[in-house]
């Protein structure tokens, strides 16, 4: 199947962005990255604002779209969650853009409402997905006072230690901090 252009362009600056940040991101860049003129990139995103909104959505549509694909292969709510948290720790690999790009286009919203307010749906929409499969599984069923139970302050440590992975360059030490948050929350009660 074909790639649309305007996929193709979002798909070049996000890999420029992951790799470069912000910084490197130009109508320009993507043009000569994909060896058509600048004036295309911009008939489809007028300004760099409407790139970099284009943008948070494109990266919420990979992120889903990686989601179904490995819960695909999940049968049950407890292997559904652990795909949950191996999706995570891929995009924790320093060669991941994920990271990168989402770390990036935090900084641009600090100054822009509308990607603030996108990056801010999407943040809700990865914790609640990810709260979804936790509950199904029946973890946040059996430690009350887990402060996990709230899928915000789940992903929230979650980006976190992504954002550390892709500043150390540390994949195992970071798969290591995952696997032990994941396994608190698994113990029984009991446990503690």
């Amino acid at each position: 199947m074909e790639m649309d252009r305007r996929t193709e362009l979002l798909q070049c600056a996000y890999e420029i962005v992951g790799r470069e940040g912000l910084e490197g991101l130009h109508a320009r860049a993507i043009a000569q990255a994909l060896q058509i003129n600048h004036a295309t990139v911009h008939y489809y995103f007028p300004t760099r604002n409407d790139l970099l909104s284009a943008l948070v959505d494109y990266s919420e549509e990979r992120y889903l779209a990686d989601r179904d694909k490995i819960l695909a292969r999940a049968d049950n709510p407890v292997t559904r969650l652990q795909a949950e948290v191996a999706l995570f720790e891929a995009y924790c690999r320093p060669s991941s853009r994920f990271f990168r790009v989402w770390a990036s286009l935090f900084v641009a919203s600090q100054t822009n409402e509308d990607i603030r307010n996108k990056l801010k749906r999407f943040s809700q929409v990865w914790a609640s997905r990810f709260g979804e499969s936790k509950n199904l599984a029946g973890y946040a069923t059996r430690i009350t006072n887990d402060p996990f139970n709230d899928p915000y302050t789940f992903c929230a440590t979650m980006l976190g230690l992504g954002m550390m992975a892709q500043l150390f360059q540390n994949q195992e030490d970071t798969s290591f901090k995952i696997d032990q948050l994941v396994s608190q929350m698994v113990s029984e009660p009991n446990d503690h």
